[in-house]
Order: C-alpha cells, then structure tokens, then sequence
C-alpha cells in the first residue's frame, strides 16, 4: 500500500502530498471523504480534527520512540469513518531501531553510513555557484552539530544546527523527517510511556527488543525511551498533557498548534529549500535547482505540516 493520491479515507490510497481524489476513485465504504469532512456542522468538524490532531501526535511519539527517519507525507494512511472515529496508521517502516539514531535528535554514523553523508554534501556544495562553494563547505563543517572523528566516525547533533545544508544531508542521507520534539501529549500516551521508567514493563520491552536487534540498536533505543519519557515529564511539568475529551474543543485546537500557526515563517517540510534574495544568480533555470542554506526548523506536527489549510474548515484557526 503505497504511491498514488491521497483521499481522506486513506485505506486504498496512502500520501498527504495531493489530499484530492484520484480521478475515479471513491472513499471506501463507511469513509468520508475530504469534503464530507469540510461539510459536517461544527461540532462533527471538530470531533474529526480532534481525532487528527491527536492520532498524528501520537504517531510523533511513536516514531521518535522507534528511531523512524522515514515519516513523510507518503508512508502514514488515514481513514475518517462515518461515526466520526479516526484512525491513523504508519506503514513502510523498516527504517525503525537503528542504532545510529542514539537519541531523539542525534545521530552517531560510521563506514558507508558517513560515506553517503559526505557524499550528500559534496552534492549541495556542488549546488552553488562556484564563488560561493568555499563558504558553503566551512558552513557544513564548522557547525556546531557536527564533529567526525580521526577514524571518520561522524557525530551529528540537531539539536546545535546553525546551517540549513546541515539539516537536508541529513535528511537525505539518514532519514530526518521525523525529528522535532511533540509540543504536546495525550493522557493516555503520557500514563503508558512513564510507565517504562521502571519496572517489569520497561524491562519487558527492552528484553523484547533484545531478541529482535543488535546490543547497539538496543543501546539506541533505550536512549530514545529515556529522553522521550524526559520531554513527556517535562511537558507534564508544562501542564501541555491533553485529557482526551480535550481533543475535540476548538479552543484547544487553537492553542495546542499555536507555535505553528503563530511561526514567523511559513511551515514547510525540512526539505522545501531556496537561497537567500541576495545569493541568486542571474540564471534563472540555474535557481531552481540551487539547494538553500537555511532550512525551516519549525516544523512540528504532522497536522500543520501536511494537512493544516486543506482539512479544517476555512478560517478554523483564525
């Protein structure tokens, strides 16, 4: 289940990138479409984007969790049912629990891993006009989120990016599409996740792991687990965990995907790049495949990124 257009209902269809029917397809049985969803009264609409907010976040979690690098607009499917239920689903997976994910945002590579992250930044390098090669490649790898060491074991922390190049080699070469921190928890998510702090459970979930990865791929994970559990607490101590009912408040709405809404650039995926006014060239053509050196790090959600503006109702977060 993968490629081709997305319809509301998500079950035959996967991918955020269109939210329009393919011509000739039709929501399957018990689905809404996207303008079923648009026409339902207030109250209906707002159930629904509840249950998108919600799903989408706790989807977040889930990735952050597992170390995915590969949540984009095409491999998570969803289906509106007619009682108004939502359900949000990843596929294509396989790259969950790799050990060179060591955190939530930080990447320890070596050997063809570092190869092809080089490799990808020869390539952006290579993207700007000649007079301005130079200062892109000090850029890269002066940042303060990357060091390699004399063996070439490259360290790359997101957390400390300054350059925008950084961000998309990393992306490309990695798998970054799932990095920034949730603004928010459900009641639900939060209870299950402290639960892993201690105990049998927690010890439990890692034993499994244990039968199915490699002793660094565990390390890894048990390090993502910890620091999610850390930003879950804290955001607890920040009163942003959501009582479920919650969800379905358009006033809560409003102010759970505030930062976005209220973000002073406009929110794009990491990938969407263009350089600065001043560093054009006079080439027009040439523009166009020039990668950008400042990257949109503001994206959080999944909700703001791929279907906020074309789901809710016009003007419902105005």
């Amino acid at each position: 289940m993968h490629g081709g257009d997305y319809g509301l209902f998500m079950e035959k269809v996967p991918g955020m990138e269109a939210l329009e029917f393919a011509k000739g397809t039709k929501p399957s049985e018990g689905s809404l479409s996207l303008d079923d969803v648009k026409n339902l009264p207030p109250d209906q609409h707002a159930k629904v984007i509840g249950g998108l907010i919600r799903g989408l976040n706790r989807l977040e979690w889930l990735d952050l969790i597992a170390g995915q690098g590969d949540r984009h607009g095409r491999n998570y499917m969803i289906d509106v049912r007619s009682d108004l239920t939502v359900s949000v689903k990843g596929i294509d997976n396989d790259m969950c629990f790799t050990a060179y994910r060591t955190g939530l945002r930080t990447y320890v590579i070596k050997g063809n891993d570092a190869q092809k992250f080089r490799n990808e930044c020869k390539y952006i390098i290579h993207k700007y006009p000649l007079g301005l090669q130079d200062q892109v490649r000090r850029r890269l790898f002066t940042d303060p989120g990357f060091s390699e060491t004399k063996d070439g074991v490259i360290t790359l922390d997101a957390t400390k990016f300054k350059a925008g190049e950084l961000f998309y080699a990393t992306q490309r070469a990695v798998g970054m599409h799932c990095m920034a921190l949730p603004n928010f928890i459900d009641e639900d998510l939060y209870r299950e996740l402290t639960a892993l702090r201690t105990g049998e459970r927690r010890e439990a979930y890692l034993a499994d792991l244990a039968k199915r990865l490699p002793p660094d791929a565990v390390d890894s994970a048990r390090r993502r687990l910890d620091q999610a559990i850390d930003h879950a607490l804290k955001l607890a101590a920040e009163y942003k965990v959501v009582k479920n009912g919650d969800f379905e408040k358009q006033v809560v709405q409003k102010r759970l995907l505030e930062p976005e809404i209220n973000a002073e650039n406009p929110v794009k995926p990491i990938g969407d790049f263009q350089l600065p006014m001043e560093r054009l060239t006079r080439d027009k053509e040439q523009n166009k495949r020039l990668i950008v050196r400042r990257a949109n790090i503001n994206v959080k959600s999944f909700f703001m990124r791929d279907l906020y503006g074309k789901v809710p109702k016009p003007d419902w977060f105005s």
